[in-house]
């Protein structure tokens, strides 16, 4: 008797194997395996790239019109640009160098000849990095058109522009107009890698492909996180009092310091603190700018003269972090995760630097574990970044216990 198992195994088989009368059309396996070299690449180089991924029409010859379609990419398409199987529904195009606007004259184009000879698809495009912007090391419409000229195997590094006759004025201007739309748009962060990509397709017409990369908790994970959370808060409340009263006494201005962080996708949120600075503290910082002990685009400062006295004593311990309990009981953050920039850090970070943003932000992570302050900005990023890769519940259980020991230690703590 076939098992629910071995059912299972063959269906995934089925779903994720090359269809070998395609030619040069990759395996849905091989083809995640490519996006993801590419999504690391486009981090590290700083270029943009697009994915097309084409939805069959009224009903058709699926094979005749995948055969079709598959022809077409190969003519259409540069030796840099890749095709394969989405799902066993869906072909893809991964376009390198390219930027929205560039993908969707790509995708005017095949869907129009594609019609000529009377198959009927409509497509859907994807690009990263987001155009919503606040991404430093992003080309401008300049470097777009250097990028263009740059040349592999004696090919443009670009989306071709060229258009059939019949659309010039409509539909690459529609989808110019939807690209500029889609520059001030903020998706939804309930997706993961391209399995929710391929979730989205019925959705709408163009994407931000970044916003589709970041993370939904799991249902164990929420749920460690409101247990954690709610436990700490109850079983430290006589501490927060006390802390509360201390910091009212110590000088002029509120208990908590509220301040507006980057969460899940940079989106701002409230991040609550016990203050620890006198009240004009942002005001001073642009007057001890040169005393800056760190660099990027974080400010530290060994001793700095803004700091209250009940303050040093509240960060040695990091007990000015307890208020964060709260952002966690609500969702804003993750026990374990990468702590939550501020707005205009996140304005000066390079491409690959926003990988750590697509984590829900947390209390502690590999750097408050490895030295906090005297870690320098890169290598702080590329914790956080390794530690998004290598997630698991091990390495969880692992930088939770080594936070107690950092606390206790208070090394880098100031």
């Amino acid at each position: 008797m076939i098992t629910k198992a071995r059912l299972l195994t063959r269906k995934l088989a089925r779903a994720f194997k090359p269809d070998s009368r395609l030619a040069g059309v990759m395996g849905a396996a091989e083809f995640e395996r490519v996006f993801l070299r590419e999504r690391e690449l486009a981090d590290r180089h700083e270029h943009c790239f697009s994915m097309l991924v084409f939805v069959h029409g009224k009903s058709q010859d699926r094979r005749a019109a995948d055969a079709a379609l598959a022809r077409l990419l190969a003519d259409r398409l540069r030796s840099v640009d890749v095709v394969g199987h989405l799902d066993e529904f869906h072909l893809a195009a991964l376009l390198a160098f390219t930027d929205g606007e560039g993908a969707g004259q790509v995708s005017d184009d095949i869907i129009h000849r594609l019609a000529r000879a009377g198959f009927d698809f409509n497509c859907r495009t994807f690009t990263y990095p987001s155009s919503r912007g606040g991404i430093k090391g992003k080309p401008s419409s300049k470097g777009r058109e250097e990028q263009r000229g740059h040349k592999v195997d004696g090919e443009l590094l670009s989306a071709r522009t060229s258009k059939p006759e019949e659309q010039v004025g409509s539909p690459a201007s529609d989808h110019a107009a939807a690209v500029s739309a889609r520059a001030t748009s903020y998706l939804p962060s309930e997706y993961l890698e391209l399995s929710h990509v391929r979730d989205s397709l019925g959705k709408r017409q163009s994407f931000d492909l970044e916003p589709l990369l970041h993370e939904k908790l799991s249902f164990l994970r929420r749920g460690f996180d409101i247990l954690v959370s709610g436990l700490a808060l109850i079983a430290l409340a006589p501490l927060l009092a006390l802390i509360a009263v201390l910091v009212k006494l110590s000088s002029r201005g509120p208990v908590i310091y509220v301040q507006q962080r980057a969460g899940l996708g940079g989106k701002p949120f409230p991040f609550y603190k016990f203050r620890s600075m006198y009240v004009d503290a942002e005001q001073r910082q642009a007057e001890l700018a040169e005393h800056n002990e760190k660099d990027g685009p974080i400010f530290k400062m060994k001793n700095d003269p803004r700091i209250t006295p009940v303050g040093k004593w509240l960060r040695r311990w990091s007990l000015d972090e307890l208020p964060q309990l709260f952002n966690v009981l609500i969702g804003d953050m993750t026990v374990i995760g990468p702590r939550p920039p501020k707005l205009n850090e996140v304005a000066e970070y390079r491409t690959w630097h926003r990988r750590r943003l697509t984590r829900r932000g947390g209390l502690t992570c590999i750097w408050q574990v490895s030295g906090r302050s005297e870690v320098g900005f890169e290598d702080w990023m590329r914790m956080d970044v390794r530690y998004i890769k290598r997630r698991n519940p091990a390495l969880d259980l692992s930088i939770l216990a080594r936070t107690l020991r950092a606390v206790v230690s208070a090394r880098g703590a100031y």
